[in-house]
């Protein structure tokens, strides 16, 4: 029995079974199906039962020189014991590092996530330990930043949690935090700009989201439209009136028609969304006054590759945009679509008899 454990047995346990690490070496020498869990049993060495360091390195070092007759119960055993004891040394790192050693798949995955659930920050960015997780041991970057957007889901840092799920490609999980909890507060504090930056991020894989006509499209159309606005609706000191090609009001019309049909299905179930929704129908209804009138205008001048737009016509949309209740705004967009539809429908059947 090793000298370093014979006086913290205890008179319960057969000492008679523990022996030295080396006397077990020795055995397994003399007979190669020698069991391994007695050689690596920490007692044999130390005499701390917790301490595993010399238990795992040595199984490690056994199943190297093809000594694999260990059970795959104690071996995956062995796995979480001593990545529970690094963990708690504070080296969690290299607790990942131990458990990339698990054979099953499915065993390994489950327990590699579930310590970077515990360990892993919030930030956007890797530190120096989740970085040698993917760097240097492999483990695909979606895990870390999966379980990184999971802290910061806890810690409420929204836009850190977005930028995690984009990065973990995980689309609609991102699509649901940018039109739930993102987009309304930047939507109705003007930072478009940066709304516009998140949207185009996962427009690229629109493809992969549900329900994102409905939900992302919806602002990043009504951001389009209003960039469109400064141009078209803006007018020089000197200047009453302007022309337009029919391309470009064909092509507004049709961004016009495709939103305010999307409209109908836009969540406006938090004030917030509703506020949006709201803002989105006006720019939508002005929109549809100034073409109109547009329309009305040169119905005579079919031939015409341009179209008169003066800027008492804008200021007057504005204002008829303005007298509409809240209540009444979708329902009204609706009744001007079907209208102008028509008369777009109408002046393309009299083109085509010339």
């Amino acid at each position: 029995m090793p000298s370093y454990i014979e006086e913290s047995v205890s008179s319960a346990q057969n000492s008679s079974d523990l022996f030295d690490t080396c006397f077990h070496l020795i055995k397994l020498y003399c007979n190669s199906e020698y069991p391994i869990e007695n050689i690596v049993h920490p007692l044999s060495h130390g005499s701390n039962q917790l301490d595993h360091r010399l238990t795992w390195h040595l199984t490690m070092a056994l199943q190297a020189l093809q000594y694999n007759h260990i059970t795959k119960f104690s071996i995956e055993t062995l796995h979480y014991s001593f990545a529970a004891q690094l963990q708690s040394a504070g080296l969690w790192h290299w607790a990942i590092y131990v458990l990339m050693h698990i054979e099953n798949d499915q065993r390994r995955e489950k327990f590699v996530r579930l310590y970077l659930s515990r360990n892993v920050s919030s930030q956007s960015d890797l530190n120096d330990c989740e970085k040698f997780i993917v760097e240097k041991l492999n483990v695909p970057s979606e895990w870390v930043y999966e379980c990184k957007a999971i802290r910061a889901k806890y810690e409420h840092l929204d836009e850190n949690q977005l930028d995690l799920l984009i990065k973990a490609h995980k689309w609609n999980e991102a699509h649901y935090v940018l039109v739930e909890q993102i987009a309304p507060d930047l939507f109705i504090n003007n930072e478009f700009e940066k709304l516009n930056n998140y949207l185009n991020l996962l427009n690229k894989e629109s493809t992969c989201i549900s329900r994102w006509n409905y939900g992302g499209l919806v602002y990043l159309d009504f951001i389009k439209l209003n960039q469109k606005q400064k141009i078209l609706f803006t007018f020089n000191i000197d200047e009453e009136e302007k022309y337009i090609d029919d391309e470009m009001i064909s092509e507004t019309n049709e961004q016009l028609m495709s939103l305010a049909t999307r409209l109908k299905e836009f969540d406006t179930k938090s004030s917030k969304k509703l506020l949006c929704s709201l803002v989105i129908s006006q720019l939508v209804l002005k929109y549809f006054h100034v073409l109109n009138e547009m329309m009305n205008r040169n119905d005579q001048e079919m031939e015409d590759l341009e179209r008169k737009m003066t800027k008492q016509s804008v200021e007057k949309a504005e204002q008829q945009t303005l007298l509409v209740p809240d209540q009444e705004l979708l329902k009204t967009v609706m009744l001007k679509k079907v209208i102008l539809a028509k008369k777009f429908l109408d002046q393309k059947n009299t083109r085509s008899r010339y």
